[in-house]
């Protein structure tokens, strides 16, 4: 009388956090509306998590980073990078 246990397939979790800091939101500084902070706010909350977002307003004289709130930690992910995309274009991701 013996336990035996038998595996046909062994995963592992994937317990990466995703790319490695904060999530950096490049906005030109004509596109920086109420509207549109309004909607990257709803987007920014439909991906809670604890990642550190940042918004590079970049202008033809310069380039301002701003840390946003810690209660819009986001969770780095494909659905988080495709909203932000459709929403504000392909290259807001771009640094």
């Amino acid at each position: 009388d013996s336990v035996a246990m038998i595996g046909q397939e062994l995963t592992l979790p994937d317990v990466t956090d995703g790319p490695s800091g904060p999530v950096v939101i490049s906005l030109p500084t004509t596109r920086c509306t109420p509207a549109t902070v309004d909607k990257l706010a709803e987007i920014l909350k439909a991906h809670p998590g604890m990642t550190e977002v940042q918004v590079k307003l970049k202008s033809p004289q310069k380039t301002t980073i701003m840390r946003v709130g810690q209660e819009f930690r986001v969770t780095s992910s494909q659905p988080l990078m495709a909203d932000l995309k459709a929403e504000l274009g392909p290259s807001c991701l771009a640094g």
